[in-house]
């Protein structure tokens, strides 16, 4: 809005996250595989959800140590699907697990080395944030709502529509997501998600608004 010229006193207020999750502790290291998530409803146009699958099939001609997960389901759900039996990766490296529960993402991200986001524009990035919450970096496209809260310490950003960036990105993190801080990635998210926390910000703000100094 200030880009456009408008004018105001704007506050940015988050989304709420609610997973019943812990900074992981579980030590992927030991798994066979690396861990890869991707969480969204199947949306190609915004998600870019093939742009993954074809830097994921260019990195497992190099590397064989990792699978690739998607959760969720929508609309491209079967092109993304095809895109993946085409690389010759569905249920080899590549594997869909339709939408899940709460309790069945948080699960899973404990699990996880790392998420992937790689959206054309996002409003805020739902999963970004409960993959931080749960304590788990993020790789995420600067695309109108991770850069509000990924920084170094957490994950790592690029730019839409950049294959190379998104290729090395995961490659590098595949061998160091180990060194990003799963305890202090969760306590931030949290200082900054937490119903709690986000709840004070809209009281405090309608508050401000309504002149109420009760």
């Amino acid at each position: 809005m200030i880009s456009c010229g408008a004018k105001g006193r704007f506050y940015v207020i988050p989304n709420v996250v609610d997973l019943e999750c812990g900074a992981s502790d579980l030590s992927l290291e030991n798994q066979e595989k690396k861990i890869i998530t991707h969480i969204s409803l199947m949306k190609d146009d915004v998600k870019n959800i093939s742009g993954i699958v074809e830097a994921v099939a260019v990195l497992s001609q190099s590397r064989s140590d990792f699978e690739f997960h998607i959760l969720g389901d929508g609309p491209d759900e079967n092109k993304i699907r095809t895109k993946s039996k085409d690389f010759g990766l569905l249920d080899k490296t590549i594997f869909f697990h339709g939408m899940v529960n709460a309790q069945e993402l948080a699960r899973f991200l404990s699990k996880s080395a790392f998420t992937v986001i790689n959206s054309n524009f996002e409003t805020f990035c739902v999963a970004a944030a409960e993959s931080l919450y749960c304590g788990i970096p993020v790789i995420a496209t600067k695309c109108g709502g991770p850069e509000e809260f990924v920084d170094e310490q957490s994950g790592i950003l690029i730019n839409c529509e950049d294959k190379a960036a998104l290729i090395s990105a995961l490659n590098y993190m595949l061998d160091h997501h180990s060194e990003f801080d799963s305890k202090q990635i969760s306590k931030k998210a949290r200082s900054l998600f937490s119903s709690e926390i986000v709840g004070k910000k809209i009281y405090d703000l309608y508050r401000e608004v309504l002149g109420w100094n009760g």
